[in-house]
């Protein structure tokens, strides 16, 4: 399919689709023109052979290897006489999987599987986001990294310390791949609801950018998990053994702060300004002043901050649509003032002001309550944040009694105190509205302030749940069986970063997230279907409801406040729109199969093909499994029937659908703005947003050969 490199007979190894396709784009070096309609065929040198092949987890395909390629390679005999499809290698991969009876084995099983063969690892992620998202992120990645010790099985990402402080340009040269394009970092100090886990916060990092794999189609050898290893405070951890971290106390103050510089400069002296960099789980007394420090110099942002609290507050607004009424009519009360309770304060004051509520009205409809109780005005030792919501009322120590107090239409539990909501709470609750809001938002599950079947029974089906992590349906005595709504913030951060990305954005302003808010154009692409597909005319739409496992579609998806918060602020509007007032990009999933998957040569627009899929074809006439943008609202996706059992959020089998959209609006804007470094600016956005997702189907890495003509090629002899 393409041409050979070099001169004479000299051959080299490609890599490309398993049909002979050619590659698809790599998001493009900043120092050189990169978007243009079509890229020429580029063998990829291989030069690792034997069990370095085998070993790599980017390279090895198992037994999907071919024979020419074991030959070539000088992999034959080192894997057995048996050659399987991808798709054989899922079944074989699920089969093990279900027979596995906690969920810990199963997160160590992906987790042996991505360190083996990272391919076939996201093809089982891809096959069902929905089922997998729980097991390599929360809830059991929690678990996942209070067992780290244990579970520990090969390095993944960074480890810096700070005794690495003033040598951390040579730490990052010890990284094997150059073309970093986002990392996500954290210190440990606050995982989850888990508090500090030190070194085991690793696995937070890793899970986060499975996610932009997964959800966001980044390419996961662009994506860098680091651990800042500055000390762990908790002594479980200091006497434990097997603990893999610096057996010190914590680092503070300036020492700390110096390391936190060093490592945001060494990362964009060595990857690039416009690398993205996402901090997670951080203290809160770290969190928002790092934020505030870092978000104008450098491509980053906080999404305990800024991403959970988008998510929030868009299942509050969603929520409307079931009480009937403004959000103006609504009172609040939290339990925890953390970062995420101050993130998710800060955009319901800022909705309540776009509603016309002067902010002073709309900061008293706001009550928290910390571990010392309400907060109150002349308590003590109220940090800035806390001193915007405090109520002038008297001192109450209990959020049951403040419950009773205030009557609140909505509680909202961030402070992971599990069993917070008690029977009584929710009692009360019921009493007072007819649909009360109940938000159990802390994660893992475990932290949780109350389970979803708490909720529903107490209240009767009445309240409206939503939680941080994921729970299983609930059939009420009834007949009435209701899903609860989970606020994952992975409907946000892969699309953002996947836009981010594709753009070379170098700073992240509020407005990226603001314009995610703004509704499309209802265009259609007018390309028909693939002549060898079925129609997808709306009159010959396959059902929507048909589960599959061959399809495996790329489901996408200011004004006074802090700095720290203004992006806060404008994160919600994006996920708002997708529940309320935007299109959506229409899912249509086939009938499940694992027979007969092959590649399909494309140019401009990432494709495979799949002969018992729903077929699309782009602007540009290439056949895609992706969906196409088209005119139709996410609204419709959260029904008024999936509201009246319990959906706040579209499911996550969209969330790659939400990604492709943000990314294509982020990479718009950013062009439209001078934000892009990458330039000439790409004609067709989609297509090629489209071609930068990482696909899970195999390379080929057989020699590139050929032959001249016979009369060429005739032995001259004397």
């Amino acid at each position: 399919m393409g041409a050979a490199l070099g001169t004479g007979a000299r051959l080299t190894l490609r890599s490309g689709r398993a049909c002979g396709a050619v590659r698809s784009w790599a998001p493009p070096a900043p120092a050189r023109g990169c978007h243009s309609k079509a890229r020429p065929a580029r063998p990829v040198p291989l030069k690792k052979r034997g069990y370095d092949v085998t070993r790599n987890p980017h390279l090895n395909k198992g037994m999907a290897f071919t024979l020419e390629e074991r030959l070539q390679l000088g992999i034959h005999g080192l894997i057995p006489p048996c050659f399987l499809s991808q798709d054989v290698q899922l079944l074989r991969v699920m089969r093990y999987y279900e027979r596995q009876q906690s969920d810990l084995d199963k997160y160590i099983i992906l987790m042996t599987l991505q360190d083996r063969n990272e391919k076939l690892f996201y093809r089982v992620l891809t096959s069902d986001v929905e089922k997998f998202l729980p097991i390599v992120y929360t809830p059991t990645v929690g678990l996942a990294c209070q067992h780290y010790g244990l579970t520990f099985r090969r390095p993944r990402g960074l480890f810096i310390t700070v005794h690495d402080k003033g040598h951390l340009a040579t730490m990052l040269n010890s990284w094997p791949e150059d073309d970093i394009k986002a990392v996500v970092v954290t210190d440990g100090e606050r995982i989850l609801g888990l508090g500090d886990l030190g070194c085991y916060g690793m696995g937070i990092p890793v899970g986060k950018l499975a996610l932009y794999t997964a959800c966001g189609g980044v390419n996961p050898r662009q994506c860098l998990p680091v651990l800042l290893d500055v000390g762990t405070n908790n002594e479980e951890l200091l006497r434990d053994p097997l603990y893999i971290g610096l057996k010190h106390r914590r680092v503070r103050g300036q020492e700390y702060d110096d390391l936190l510089d060093e490592f945001m400069q060494a990362v964009t002296d060595k990857f690039g300004i416009n690398c993205l960099i996402q901090f997670e789980d951080f203290a809160n007394a770290n969190a928002f002043r790092l934020l505030n420090k870092y978000r104008n110099k450098y491509c980053m942002f906080n999404d305990d901050i800024q991403g959970t609290a988008s998510v929030a507050v868009a299942g509050i607004l969603a929520a409307l649509r079931i009480t009937k009424n403004k959000l103006s009519n609504h009172v609040f009360v939290f339990q925890g003032a953390g970062e995420a309770a101050m993130g998710i304060a800060h955009l319901l004051v800022m909705a309540l002001e776009k509603e016309g509520v002067p902010k002073a009205e709309a900061t008293r409809k706001i009550w928290m309550v910390d571990s010392k109780g309400l907060i109150v005005k002349g308590r003590s030792h109220l940090n800035h944040e806390k001193e915007m919501f405090a109520q002038d009322h008297p001192e109450v120590n209990s959020l049951e009694e403040v419950v009773r107090l205030v009557k609140p239409t909505a509680i909202i539990g961030v402070a992971a105190i599990a069993g917070a909501f008690t029977e009584q709470i929710l009692r009360d609750m019921a009493s007072f509205h007819e649909h009360p809001i109940i938000f159990a938002l802390s994660n893992p599950t475990s932290k949780a302030e109350c389970t979803a079947e708490k909720c529903y029974r107490v209240t009767e089906g009445r309240g409206i749940f939503a939680s941080g992590s994921p729970f299983p349906s609930v059939t009420l005595e009834d007949g009435r069986t209701f899903f609860p709504g989970q606020g994952n913030n992975a409907y946000v951060f892969p699309g953002v970063a996947l836009g981010v990305i594709a753009g070379g954005i170098r700073h992240i302003p509020d407005e990226i997230f603001l314009l995610t808010a703004e509704p499309p154009g209802r265009k259609r692409l007018a390309s028909p279907p693939c002549p060898s597909a079925p129609s997808t005319e709306p009159g010959d739409l396959p059902d929507p409801g048909i589960k599959s496992t061959s399809l495996r579609p790329l489901h996408w998806q200011a004004g006074c406040l802090p700095a720290a918060l203004r992006v806060t602020s404008l994160f919600i509007l994006a996920l708002v729109v997708f529940l309320q007032n935007s299109e959506s990009l229409v899912l249509f999933k086939a009938s499940a199969s694992l027979k007969g998957h092959k590649g399909c040569v494309l140019v401009v627009s990432l494709s495979f093909k799949h002969p018992r899929a729903t077929r699309w074809r782009d602007n540009g006439g290439n056949c895609s499994d992706w969906p196409p943008v088209r005119g139709k609202q996410i609204a419709q996706e959260v029904s008024e029937h999936h509201l009246s059992q319990g959906r706040l959020y579209p499911p996550l089998s969209t969330i790659r659908d939400v990604s492709l959209r943000i990314a294509i609006k982020v990479l718009d804007f950013a062009y439209k703005h001078n934000l892009a470094s990458y330039y000439p600016e790409p004609e067709d956005k989609e297509a090629f947003v489209r071609s930068l997702v990482y696909t899970p189907e195999y390379d080929s890495f057989t020699l590139d050969s050929y032959t001249w003509p016979e009369e060429a090629m005739n032995v001259q002899t004397i």
